[in-house]
């Protein structure tokens, strides 16, 4: 196979055949630690501990196109490669 070609081979695509789905299903386990971290510190959500809530819970939608992306790239290379 040409090293300048776009098409992966079908063992990569085989093994990153998991990682859209687990990521779609991290999306709301992410959110709950998230929220969980939050209600720990309900008083004063601006101290670290809030402030790293704050973050995981705003990284979900990242999670979740991540994990829309990488499911997108796998039925797009299954589609246009035929394998």
């Amino acid at each position: 196979m040409n090293a300048a070609s776009p098409v992966l081979p079908v063992t990569t695509v085989s093994r990153r055949a998991w990682l859209g789905p687990a990521l779609l299903i991290a999306t709301p386990l992410q959110f709950l630690l998230g929220d969980l971290i939050l209600a720990a510190h309900p008083a004063r959500p601006f101290n670290i501990v809030g402030a790293i809530g704050l973050l995981v819970v705003m990284t979900c939608t990242l999670t979740f196109i991540a994990g829309l992306g990488e499911i997108g790239k796998l039925l797009a290379s299954r589609f246009f490669t035929g394998n």
